[in-house]
């Protein structure tokens, strides 16, 4: 499986120009949902604020971690791309692409490498324990630091 993560505008844009592909779409959340332009992919859809703390406001939530991981594990044909996206790319969809990364067994550590991602952690927590794939708060600190590093050295040069 490929896992792409983007903002949802430029996964409209992608299926624009390459018609319906075969893929599954978590759409974390987004302002512009447009079930038409989705047409033909399988997704989820949750809306959520990004914050990286439960809150009064719409903060992602285990309902979330569990229609997102049921949505994985649950489909009947496999999926060719998964897009994770949100409104900019930045935060929720890395933290899910990162989530569902693990679970797969894949190695996230570019995600967390890379400066322009900045994985919302509530988000990525409870994703990972939704999908038995949870990680210890020592690794959490380091991918923390990880992520903190890119960013710094970034924009130090």
């Amino acid at each position: 499986m490929r896992i792409q993560i983007c903002p949802i505008k430029r996964l409209y844009q992608i299926l624009a120009e390459t018609g319906t592909v075969k893929a599954g779409a978590v759409l974390s959340s987004s302002s512009d949902i447009n079930d038409a332009k989705l047409q033909g992919i399988s997704y989820v859809f949750r809306q959520y604020e990004d914050l990286d703390y439960e809150s009064p406001g719409r903060s992602f939530s285990r309902e979330d971690a569990k229609a997102f991981a049921d949505f994985l594990t649950e489909q009947e044909t496999p999926i060719d791309t998964l897009y994770c996206c949100c409104d900019a790319g930045e935060s929720r969809s890395p933290a899910v692409a990162a989530a569902v990364m693990r679970y797969l067994g894949m190695d996230d550590m570019a995600i967390w490498q890379n400066p322009r991602y900045h994985p919302n952690m509530l988000v990525f927590v409870m994703l990972t324990e939704a999908l038995g794939a949870a990680v210890s708060d020592e690794e959490i600190d380091l991918l923390l630091y990880t992520n903190q590093k890119a960013f710094r050295d970034a924009i130090t040069g």
